[in-house]
């Protein structure tokens, strides 16, 4: 835990509330599977190396590799949710 005197959204009495930032990569359309695979595999690897993931740790980060499919999975899984906060907070497209 990063702020460990610091309630969680639920112990604060939100216990619907849900947001999480993630960052990946992302390839074209048409990007051939093995490169898509190497990368993926290199990226699980760094996401368990202490040297690349201590000063992400200290930042505040919680790094994970996955595979292309569990990333598309929780992209897909986001996007309803986002659609939803974005119309209950009304933005609209310029």
């Amino acid at each position: 835990m990063q702020l460990p005197n610091v309630p969680t959204m639920i112990e604060a009495g939100y216990p619907d509330f849900k947001a999480l930032n993630w960052t990946g990569l992302m390839a074209p359309t048409g990007t051939p599977r093995p490169i898509i695979d190497r990368v993926a595999r290199e990226v699980a690897r760094a996401a368990r190396d202490p040297k690349t993931t201590a000063p992400l740790i200290a930042s505040g980060f919680d790094p994970w590799g996955s595979t292309p499919e569990e990333f598309a999975a929780t992209i897909a899984a986001d996007i309803p949710f986002w659609t939803e906060a974005v119309g209950i907070a009304g933005v609209q497209e310029k």
